[in-house]
């Protein structure tokens, strides 16, 4: 269980920072991130979210092989 909430935690955490990350680089290649929908605003959020789903999931099928 506490492995579980670690993951949960670190899959947040490193997707806020990896969804920042390549939001920033689209707007360092000249993206107009201005005019881009709205869902691409909260794309850190979305990589956290998705990281803190997988992330468990992955780690749960490496340890029943």
């Amino acid at each position: 269980m506490m492995r579980l909430v670690i993951l949960v935690i670190l899959g947040l955490i490193g997707g806020y920072f990896l969804g920042s990350i390549i939001f920033r680089l689209m707007a360092g290649f000249g993206v107009n991130v201005s005019g881009m929908p709205l869902i691409f605003m909260f794309f850190p959020y979305l990589t956290g979210i998705i990281l803190a789903i997988l992330l468990p999931v992955i780690d749960k099928k490496n340890r029943q092989n």
